[in-house]
């Protein structure tokens, strides 16, 4: 009865994956997402790169970079962040076609000090 049982499961619960990419996922309310940057608020004092324990983040002078495939949603650089410029978004997306589509680059404002 158990094999029987297991292959009719599938035709009463219908489809139970989602339509990823296509449509977003559904998460829960509390699921934590990838970092997000507020360019405004960065002062480049690099405390998140130095926090992230799988070197995802990549501080230059013109942007601020994020490796979606190396992130672990740990929250480090955001708890480092002397400025609270980082916060835990929804964005979860961490597979892509290519490498490249896992960066996520946030241009920071010309330093007005230079």
């Amino acid at each position: 009865m158990d094999l029987l049982d297991r292959w009719l499961r599938p035709l009463r619960t219908g489809v139970v994956t989602s339509t990823y990419p296509k449509a977003p996922p559904v998460l829960e309310p509390g699921v934590r997402g990838l970092p997000e940057l507020d360019p405004e608020r960065c002062t480049r004092e690099s405390a998140c790169v130095s926090a992230c324990p799988t070197g995802a983040i990549v501080l230059s002078a013109e942007s601020w970079s994020l490796d979606a495939g190396r992130c672990v949603f740990c929250g480090a650089c955001a708890r480092a962040c002397p400025t609270d410029a980082i916060a835990l978004g929804s964005a979860v997306t961490i597979a892509a076609v290519r490498p490249a589509g896992l960066l996520h680059v946030t241009p920071l404002p010309a330093r007005a000090d230079r």
